[in-house]
């Protein structure tokens, strides 16, 4: 059988003979495929990934990332660098997870943005959406020892350091301002923001100087 399918070194790299894996696919350099891995066709696997039993659609470009078992990714997405996505998350198409994402039982639609440093854990979302950096879905009370879930609606942008307290949902349209904790339903079309007053004060320490 004739490979259709290009390895840069297969030196470094390890694919389980399990592995299926489409036509014009690219596997770069210290790369694993492991276990019922499926990679479709078009895609690129680029140095450095691991990949456990989880199917890769086509068009995907993959780099230096961790892949565990059960996820399932569409089409015509970019997924890292040091991007981690554990066990049973669902992927659609269009997607771009970036640089230090951590993605743990949740499910994203098409179209949406989370390029860096982010926690999505227990977490639906929609189509469209924003994922500022180090926004992080809150999903474990260490008291009741209970994951809750949330939900993002289509067109919603969540900003820059948020923390998302679960259980909560996020409507459609809505702004979340960057540096706020959500602690309850947000309705579609709104703007919603928790940052305190700004303090400013020009030559604070200038009296603390010792004139002498």
């Amino acid at each position: 059988m004739i490979r259709k399918y290009k390895i840069m070194d297969k030196k470094s790299s390890y694919i389980d003979s399990s592995v299926i894996i489409g036509e014009n696919v690219v596997i770069g350099p210290n790369v694993s495929l492991r276990g019922k891995t499926v990679i479709g066709d078009n895609t690129v696997i680029d140095q450095n990934t691991i990949i456990v039993d989880s199917v890769i659609g086509k068009n995907n470009y993959i780099v230096s990332s961790v892949i565990e078992k059960n996820n399932l990714i569409g089409d015509n997405n970019k997924i890292g660098p040091f991007t981690h996505l554990k066990e049973d998350n669902t992927i659609g198409e269009y997607n771009e997870i970036g640089s230090y994402v951590e993605m743990k039982k949740s499910s994203i639609g098409n179209n949406n943005k989370m390029k860096h440093l982010s926690y999505l854990g227990n977490v639906e979302i929609e189509n469209n959406v924003n994922i500022g950096a180090g926004v992080v879905f809150a999903n474990y009370n260490s008291k009741t020892k209970v994951k809750a879930e949330c939900r993002v609606l289509d067109n919603a942008s969540i900003g820059s350091n948020c923390t998302i307290v679960a259980p909560v949902t996020v409507g459609k349209n809505s702004l979340i301002g960057a540096g706020t904790v959500v602690r309850e339903d947000i309705e579609d079309d709104s703007l919603y923001f928790t940052c305190g007053k700004e303090v400013y004060k020009k030559g604070y320490y200038q009296g603390d100087k010792d004139d002498s």
